[in-house]
């Protein structure tokens, strides 16, 4: 599988349809499980991601998707993302999860 280390190298698999959101995400995913090592996650949302490029690339059939369409993104723990953990390294934080809505 090519290497997606460039957004040049995404768009141009996309368009020439060499691949897809839903391949290239999971290369990443497989990325982020390759070096768990590293502790750069601390969670990862497997199954809302592949869900969301899913989204993507029947957007991107259509000609209905945006210009950032296929752009992956990590998110720190010190942004509020709906339901999701919030900490920002802070222990008097741990377990608690935002209920605030945002749309990334």
């Amino acid at each position: 599988m090519e290497k997606f280390n460039s957004f040049d190298n995404i768009q141009r698999a996309l368009q020439k349809g060499d691949s897809d959101c839903r391949r290239i995400v999971q290369y990443y995913l497989d990325n982020i499980q390759t070096k768990a090592h590293l502790n750069a996650f601390v969670e990862v949302y497997t199954q809302s991601a592949l869900a969301q490029a899913a989204q993507v690339d029947e957007k991107i059939t259509k000609y209905t998707a945006g210009k950032l369409a296929s752009r992956m993104i990590g998110i720190k723990d010190i942004l509020n993302y709906e339901n999701n953990p919030y900490a920002a390294d802070y222990r008097i934080l741990e377990g608690y999860r935002t209920t605030q809505t945002h749309n990334l």
